[in-house]
């Protein structure tokens, strides 16, 4: 988003500067595309006698196609640069649109790890920073390294002050305040978040606690150490080896196989019975079966995972069809 300045003659024939502003907003991931092209359009903005910048954005919107099928790269060619839009490949990870590396030169590699563990736990958590850049960033960083699950309640990267009586909400959910954090602020801001867990996560003191105490392994189990361990491992290794290029994708990767290693013994249990035709979790996977299966160390995590939206959505997704999902939404 950039600012453009617009001369308005008046009646008494004074300049007057009034600020408008450009949003590109689309359902595909092209966000870092699209500051490319704001930005492009900021330095025709600026150029003297500019006239034709409604017809370029009109041009932008109205005849730049979707990536057609069997094609990797649609070009769009403005003041004379081209800037690509690129389809992600067939059997490759979702395209990274989100800056991965500001997050681990942030935080460090166990806080990262355990601020994942808890957001697996699908409870209410609350990001601040005083930088709205970081808090949005980070907040869509954690939820990209989730994948292949997909978060499946209530997102506000920037929650405004006067909506600030949405953190009371006693569903889990994900907020960011464009504040630093404080002891008081909820007091101060009249909030009461109650008695459930709440994870605060203070970006800009690199910190996180639930309601103000350390996190307690009873009731947010560890993560198979050996998973864990694993995942440590590969992460310190793509920060630190010279000849492996610390990239997006590169943690992306690191944590989609974590993932995969997680849920991997998961077809074991599902139910060949199923047919098709019932939203009910439980009729498409034996879940007991599936954590009585775990080590008895881990048992507790798994069936925190197991019995969270984002698995039953995961499991829905492969079991059910997508035309059979919408029937039986329309019913």
């Amino acid at each position: 988003v950039f600012s453009l300045q617009k001369k308005i003659l008046n009646y008494n024939h004074k300049n007057i500067y009034v600020p408008k502003c450009i949003c590109l907003a689309s359902v595909h991931p092209y966000i870092y595309k699209f500051e490319l092209i704001l930005k492009e359009l900021y330095n025709i903005s600026k150029m003297p006698k500019t006239r034709f910048l409604d017809l370029i954005i009109e041009q932008l919107i109205s005849t730049t196609p979707k990536i057609p099928r069997g094609l990797k790269k649609v070009c769009l060619k403005i003041n004379n640069n081209i800037i690509d839009l690129t389809e992600t490949k067939m059997n490759e990870l979702p395209s990274v649109y989100v800056n991965i590396k500001e997050l681990f030169s942030l935080f460090r590699i166990e806080q990262i790890i355990d601020i994942f563990r808890i957001m697996l736990f699908e409870i209410k958590m609350i990001f601040f920073s005083s930088e709205i850049k970081d808090v949005t960033n980070i907040i869509m960083c954690f939820l990209f390294l989730l994948k292949p699950f997909t978060y499946q309640y209530r997102i506000l990267s920037i929650l405004p002050k006067k909506d600030y009586i949405f953190l009371e909400d006693e569903h889990p959910c994900i907020f960011g305040i464009r504040e630093s954090f404080y002891d008081s602020f909820f007091d101060d801001n009249k909030v009461d978040i109650g008695d459930k867990p709440v994870c605060i996560v203070d970006i800009d003191k690199k910190d996180y606690t639930i309601n103000g105490e350390t996190l307690s392994t009873k009731d947010y189990p560890l993560m198979p150490k050996h998973l864990k361990d694993k995942l440590y491992k590969r992460v310190q290794e793509l920060k630190k080896n010279k000849k492996i290029e610390e990239t997006n994708e590169g943690y992306q990767e690191i944590f989609f196989r974590f993932m995969i290693n997680l849920l991997k013994d998961y077809p074991k249990f599902l139910k060949k019975s199923f047919n098709g035709n019932s939203y009910k979790v439980q009729e498409m996977i034996d879940k007991q079966g599936y954590i009585k299966s775990q080590s008895s160390s881990d048992k507790d995590f798994y069936e925190k995972i197991i019995n969270s939206q984002m698995f039953d959505e995961f499991i829905t997704k492969r079991m059910m069809p997508k035309d059979n999902r919408e029937k039986i939404q329309e019913s």
